[in-house]
């Protein structure tokens, strides 16, 4: 029998043999040829992503490098590479890269992102591999006036539209410095190179000491100087020491590149008082939950002491107790500390920086991936500080969009105890539900309240409105409640406590701490961002 006869019987063999056998043998035959597919694919190695030393920044987005290993192919060569973004959690989009073979390429992106890639490889027989996803990573930016930056010696902050969030901090005087304090695996100083432009010793944690030089025949805005890194995440500190004289330094800006982490608040507005000892219940409830997570931060919403805001009434009522972690604690000023200091100057002596500047009472800081703002209700619409404050919100929501946001004050916009409803802060809150703000928490009526998320009218918003909490239980007598609403999901007046925040990347977890006692009160939930 010749050689194709023998072939066509073992052909036929083979068919009837596959057809005699049950069904689920059939699917099973079928997933094996899907595994060998797959098998035969070749397979990618997740990217990286990294700062690039001497890239240049946009006005509001940072270049990255994202670079991945050559594909292990299995069988046939690699024909081309398809490389995919996400930003904080949004669906995957397509980056074009510049030819078939890119295995590094530099993309900008905004900071104040969860930031993701993918890659994976096609052959020349046209197999696709399988998705290589890179680890998450959060990208943040300091400039001067943030917390994080301390600068020393004769440093002027310029306004500058060619600088990265159009400001800048600058110096001719050898001898000044800037000290950065920072969590991330990766830094990044950001300054202008040109031609009367000087020289700067840095170093990171005490270390070996790089010299950057700025001098350049062409001047060059947002360049990238500086950058140091670390396998692993870790708090850093990153100091600059100008050498040169005469010529300028700048600070431009400071990147870090991190990874996503949560967030954690605990706290509560009305607080403390020389002549009852609540406020050392609820002291006792937040320094607690402080012991057990070293990441969480306290804060107050308004009413901090009574009668008024005082220095002998901070120094002998509020510091036993809530003072105790006054170090900790971000807090907002409330109507008691104006009573009888029109600027409030004992307050902001009391609590220093973390109050912000001295008579303004509004300021930003993170938790987690999360923009927080404590902002000062004692504004009234209309005046000078309230259209600086609204000004001020409205730049900074702009200039650094987060996903996840929140704000403090102390006047509720939405209540139904002895206060009710305060219109002082609608256009606060509107030009935050403009910007997709996701939290508002206040006080001044005593008790816990939480609403249904709402427009800046009180209208049902499931998709796009703030949330409201109201937390008037840090230890002020307990009020009567005196109205309804409709946004109404949850209140009580019976229970002394503090409100624990969980802030993770893309959505919230709230719980209600009560002081210990029988049938105590409690509320907690969880929800996303916008």
């Amino acid at each position: 029998m010749g050689g194709h006869a023998v072939r066509a019987l073992v052909a036929i063999a083979a068919v009837l043999v596959i057809a005699a056998q049950p069904a689920a043998a059939a699917v099973r035959l079928g997933e094996l040829d899907t595994a060998d597919a797959k098998a035969f694919s070749p397979t990618a190695a997740a990217p990286t992503i990294s700062l690039t030393r001497l890239s240049q920044t946009g006005a509001q987005a940072i270049p990255i490098t994202v670079s991945w290993p050559m594909a292990a192919p299995d069988g046939a060569g690699i024909a081309r590479y398809e490389l995919e973004r996400s930003l904080d959690g949004d669906a995957w989009t397509p980056v074009t890269l510049p030819r078939p073979l890119t295995r590094s390429i530099a993309v900008k992106i905004r900071p104040w992102a969860v930031i993701r890639f993918r890659v994976r490889a096609i052959d020349t027989a046209n197999a696709v591999g399988e998705w290589a996803e890179s680890a998450p990573r959060w990208m943040s930016t300091a400039q001067e006036g943030d917390r994080a930056v301390a600068l020393a010696g004769g440093w002027q902050t310029v306004g500058d539209s060619a600088a990265f969030g159009r400001r800048r901090a600058t110096t001719t005087t050898a001898g000044d410095s800037a000290t950065f304090t920072f969590t991330g695996r990766q830094v990044a100083w950001v300054a202008r190179l040109g031609p009367n432009r000087g020289q700067a010793s840095v170093t990171v944690d005490g270390g070996t000491a790089t010299n950057v030089d700025l001098h350049r025949a062409a001047t060059k805005s947002r360049k990238v100087v500086y950058v140091a890194s670390w396998p692993t995440v870790g708090d850093h500190t990153l100091t600059l020491n100008v050498t040169s004289a005469g010529a300028a330094v700048d600070v431009d800006a400071f990147v870090v590149l991190g990874d996503p982490a949560d967030g954690t608040l605990i706290g509560a507005g009305d607080i403390a008082s020389c002549s009852h000892t609540r406020d050392s219940d609820t002291a006792a409830v937040v320094a607690s939950a402080l012991a057990t997570d070293r990441a969480m931060s306290a804060f107050t919403v308004g009413d901090n002491v009574y009668p008024d805001g005082s220095a002998q009434f901070f120094t002998n009522c509020y510091e036993p107790t809530w003072g105790t972690f006054k170090a900790d604690t971000r807090p907002v000023v409330g109507n008691h500390e104006y009573y009888n200091n029109p600027a409030a100057a004992p307050y902001f002596a009391y609590f220093g920086a973390n109050a912000g500047s001295p008579g303004q009472g509004w300021y930003r800081y993170e938790s987690g991936t999360w923009r927080v703002y404590s902002l000062n209700s004692e504004c009234v619409n209309g005046s000078a500080c309230y259209v600086a404050q609204l000004n001020w919100l409205k730049a900074d929501l702009a200039a650094e969009p987060h996903r996840c946001v929140m704000a403090m004050w102390h006047r509720a916009l939405f209540s139904t105890a002895a206060h009710g409803n305060s219109s002082r802060m609608s256009d606060i809150y509107k030009a935050l539900f403009d910007a997709g703000a996701d939290l508002v928490i206040s006080g001044h009526d005593h008790g816990y309240q939480r609403f249904a998320p709402a427009d800046v009218n009180g209208t049902p918003d499931a998709a796009r409105g703030i949330r409201e909490f109201v937390v008037g239980t840090g230890g002020a007598g307990l009020y009567a409640f005196k109205t309804e609403s409709a946004l109404l999901e949850v209140r009580d007046n019976t229970t002394y406590g503090a409100l624990r925040l969980l802030l993770q990347p893309g959505g919230y977890a709230w719980e209600f701490m009560p002081v210990p006692a029988p049938g105590a009160f409690t509320d907690s939930g969880t929800a996303t961002c916008h």
